[in-house]
């Protein structure tokens, strides 16, 4: 990553180039790496990538959102107008009509994304990629696991074999997958065993390549700005969109019936959006939705802060300070940093030894052996549960023959089985406290033999996996710095009294 201070250079003088005679001696020719500008929502993406495109003279723009994929909503998703798209090509915009039901998925907006990158640079241009789905940037920039698609005549087959079947034969074609998803997961035991017959190559082994295509001809230009910045610019901006027609948009798509029930659900749900149809449907005053909207799209700009975070270990990606740079020269540095270095080169994966407590990541903080319990469900073992059930059982039997005997003035005989029984009884609770606390043995060796880069959801070991990604388990994005934030935040969790 590159920081502002090592951009320093680049700045030989940000001045002359901004001037009319330097700007000319800048060739219209391609850029050698594809610009991808991300930011939280209001941040000014859209604005900087028009500057982008207008400054190296040859460009066409490729958009990352979610919700501009879609015919008529304009106004609430900050569509670009009708003017900037005429004067700068963009792609990926109104795909789908609001009323079809079909989903958009990443793997829908890649293979777009894909296709608009070779048309572009086909002929002879650059494409610029701007959005705030960070989730879309992520698998561009990255690579995700391409599994199979699901076949139900199998899985229906797997369904009827019974679990304990489908156990078995993962144990045999995939002990790594089976040791890791819980024996009672139907679902994904049949999604393993799927991936299995499908491809012939277990899941575990598929999932150990998340991320290994990760894209060596794109800068990533993240525009970072302070929350209480971008909270200001987001009020101004919903002001704005309300002032430009924005409930009267969401009024004619509700009478064109593009958010009934058998319409698209993620255009409904959009901000923005789903705020105003509550107030067109009776269900909130006007001026609630719009201070909702306000509220739900700064909570939005929380969360992408959190992918911002994450996406900054993206090798050559440039932070721009939104709040200390000028913003005409943002553009300058996003070109300096395409043309400058070249391609980057491909990330190493370093796959890591599974340690014991201790490990050698700076990223990582050391847990205490409390947090052990954080990392798998607790369980008691099956012995400790014998023993402590068998004990429990001999003290009840010896309590009333002792009894007996001492109403036989056997009192020595009583008061051995009175001891024996206490001792007994001690020893259970002692059992019961081990077992509760999930360290028997063998819990104890399976916690220990995990590392801690380990998916804070699911427990999913991540240790073989790269430094970015995704938790092959249950979809969990993460880096170093977000497994470092969260065990940090479980571990504050774990001491509070």
């Amino acid at each position: 990553m590159h920081t502002l201070a090592e951009i320093a250079p680049c700045e030989v003088n940000l001045r002359e180039a901004d001037s009319p005679r330097k700007q000319s001696r800048v060739p219209p020719s391609p850029l050698p790496r594809i610009p991808v500008i991300v930011g939280p929502t209001a941040g000014g993406k859209s604005a900087l990538a028009l500057e982008l495109a207008n400054k190296i003279g040859n460009a066409e723009l490729i958009t990352a959102d979610a919700f501009q994929i879609y015919k008529g909503m304009d106004i609430g998703t900050a569509k670009p107008t009708i003017a900037e798209r005429q004067a700068i090509p963009h792609h990926l915009l109104d795909l789908r009509d609001p009323r079809d039901p079909t989903p958009f998925t990443v793997h829908d907006w890649l293979r777009e994304a894909n296709a608009a990158i070779t048309d572009i640079q086909s002929r002879g241009k650059t494409p610029i990629i701007v959005g705030g789905t960070h989730l879309y940037i992520q698998n561009f920039l990255s690579g995700m696991f391409q599994g199979p698609g699901a076949d139900e005549s199998l899985r229906a087959e797997f369904r009827a074999r019974g679990l304990e079947s489908l156990r078995q034969e993962l144990e045999r074609v995939d002990p790594e997958a089976a040791q890791r998803i819980h024996p009672n997961d139907e679902r994904r035991t049949i999604r393993a065993l799927e991936v299995f017959r499908l491809t012939g190559i277990p899941i575990s082994t598929h999932q150990t390549q998340w991320g290994s295509q990760s894209r060596t001809d794109c800068v990533l230009a993240i525009l970072d700005w302070p929350t209480e910045q971008i909270n200001r610019r987001i009020n101004a901006r919903v002001k704005q969109m309300m002032a430009n027609g924005f409930l009267e948009e969401v009024r004619k798509l509700r009478d064109d019936q593009a958010f009934e029930h058998g319409a698209n659900m993620q255009a409904r749900e959009a901000l923005g959006y789903k705020q105003l149809l509550a107030h067109l449907e009776g269900r909130m005053p006007l001026e609630d939705a719009v201070e909702q909207i306000k509220i739900d799209t700064r909570h939005f700009a929380k969360a992408q802060r959190t992918w911002l975070r994450r996406l900054r270990i993206t090798s050559g990606c440039v932070v721009i300070d939104a709040e200390a740079r000028p913003a005409t020269e943002w553009a300058e540095l996003v070109v300096h940093a395409c043309r400058s270095h070249g391609p980057t080169p491909p990330l190493k994966i370093e796959k890591t030894e599974i340690t014991d407590l201790q490990h050698n990541d700076s990223m990582l903080p050391t847990r205490p052996a409390s947090s052990f319990d954080t990392l798998a469900p607790r369980r008691a073992d099956a012995k400790f549960r014998f023993i402590m059930i068998a004990l429990c059982v001999l003290s009840l039997l010896l309590t009333p023959i002792g009894v007996f005997a001492g109403l036989m003035q056997h009192w020595a005989f009583a008061a051995t089985a009175a001891g024996i029984g206490m001792s007994a009884l001690i020893a259970a609770c002692c059992f019961a406290a081990f077992a509760y606390r999930g360290t028997g043995a063998l819990a104890h060796a399976e916690l220990r033999r995990r590392n801690h880069r380990a998916c804070p959801q699911c427990a999913y070991a991540l240790d073989a996996l790269p430094h970015s990604g995704a938790c092959p388990e249950c979809g969990r994005l993460y880096t170093l710095e977000s497994l470092r934030e969260d065990w940090e935040q479980i571990i504050r969790n774990e001491n509070e009294p």
